[in-house]
Order: C-alpha cells, then sequence, then structure tokens
C-alpha cells in the first residue's frame, strides 16, 4: 500500500487480484466514507539488493518490494515503461528469484484459507494496534500462543535435471506425506527451486522427497 496524498492510497495486488481486492473492501466498507475504485495498471518489477528506486513519469508510484535477499522496487502506472540502465529479465527469471526468496505470491502461497503466521509474513501485513478487521481474533490468538501454525511455508532444492514438480505435488518426510509444493521453478544452474507448506513439525534443515525425487528442505529466506 502507498500513500498518494491526505486521503488517498492506492493498494497493488499480483496481477487477477485487483478486482477481488476490491470485492472484498467493499463488502466489509461499514459506516465509513471512502471510495474504492479499480485502476487498470501495470508494474515494471526492479529486483537487486543495490536497486536505485526508479524515477517516477507522470501518474506513475513507486512501492517498495522488501523480498528478503533481493530487495527492490516497483513502478506502478496506466503504461510503466522500461527503467534506464536495468537489463530486462523473463517472467521465468523472475519466478525463480521470487521463489529463491520465499516471497509468496497471490493464488500460490497466499489465498483465501491462509493463515499470515503460516505465510511469514505477520511483520509485513498484520498490524497489533488498529482497530477491528476481518481475522484478527485468529491472527491475535496464534500471536498470543507463540505462533505457532499447523503448518509453514518451506524452500525445497531439488537436483538438477529432476522435473519440476507441479503446484501441489506431495512432498514426504520420513516416509509420510508432510505437505504439497505450491510453486516451483528451474534454476538455470539446472537444479529445481520450490516452495511447499509443510507440517510444522518438519524443522528444517531436513530431507524429503517431493514427487519421488530427493529434495532439501530449507526454511524460507527473512531478510
Amino acid at each position: 500500500m502507498t500513500r498518494i496524498g491526505d486521503d488517498g492510497y492506492v493498494l497493488d495486488t499480483d496481477a487477477g487480484f485487483g478486482a477481488a481486492l476490491v470485492a472484498r473492501l467493499q463488502r466489509f466498507k461499514l459506516r465509513v466514507k471512502a471510495d474504492i475504485d479499480l485502476l487498470e495498471w501495470t508494474c515494471v518489477a526492479v529486483r537487486g539488493p543495490e536497486a536505485a528506486a526508479p524515477a517516477p513519469g507522470v501518474d506513475e508510484i513507486v512501492a517498495r518490494a522488501d523480498w528478503p535477499l533481493v530487495g527492490g522496487w516497483d513502478l506502478l502506472g496506466p503504461a510503466p515503461g522500461p527503467v534506464a540502465g536495468v537489463a530486462a529479465a523473463s517472467p521465468a527469471a523472475f519466478e525463480v528469484r521470487r521463489i529463491e526468496a520465499g516471497w509468496p505470491r497471490m493464488g500460490s502461497e497466499l489465498t483465501e484459507r491462509t493463515i499470515p503466521a503460516e505465510a511469514g509474513i505477520v511483520e509485513v501485513s498484520v498490524s497489533f494496534t488498529k482497530g477491528c478487521y476481518t481475522g484478527q481474533e485468529l491472527v491475535a490468538r496464534i500471536d498470543s500462543r507463540g505462533g505457532n501454525v499447523p503448518r509453514r511455508l518451506r524452500a525445497l532444492t531439488l537436483p538438477a535435471g529432476t522435473p519440476v514438480p507441479a503446484p501441489g505435488a506431495d512432498v514426504e518426510v520420513g516416509g509420510r506425506s508432510r505437505g504439497a509444493v505450491t510453486s516451483a521453478a528451474r534454476h538455470p544452474d539446472g537444479h529445481v527451486v520450490a516452495l511447499a507448506y509443510l507440517a510444522r513439525d518438519v524443522e528444517p534443515p531436513a530431507e524429503g522427497v517431493c514427487a519421488g525425487v530427493a529434495a532439501l528442505i530449507r526454511a524460507v529466506p527473512t531478510g
């Protein structure tokens, strides 16, 4: 969310989820005078530890993208153009970096059933000081009990040359099914990187089997 004035904000989502966000906000807009409009904007993502904030054009804004290990910025607007001095990357390369950073994506790691503590996004998505909001009771109860949740987002690495597992692929640890893949991609070096929700008793680093292939299980980066 980016503030654009005394009484204006832009809430940016992953592609294809703007309409759903507007519908949900409208549903819970109780006794509040506020206009909520859907903007047909697009995004140019600039990623890298040394990435500088791009200069916005007319009707454009710059939002910080705090990916662990990567960092970066998003240039948002009706038609943002390429950023000078920054080489373009493919969507596949972007997806590899996102998975390596452990950054959850709407529709994959984030759904209407996701609890923030499962995805490791409490610090960037939850307030414990503001007024009531949907899901507040559950989030507060989990926090008061030490953040224990039934599953947690984990990072997986599969050897080079192995097939890229599809979302939903089973992950076994100790011969038992302990969770499922949410995203996976092939790294330029040949190995496969993936994200998966695994039972909380699977403590990384650990060894497992994903879609019949040996996998190393790690904690997702946090900074």
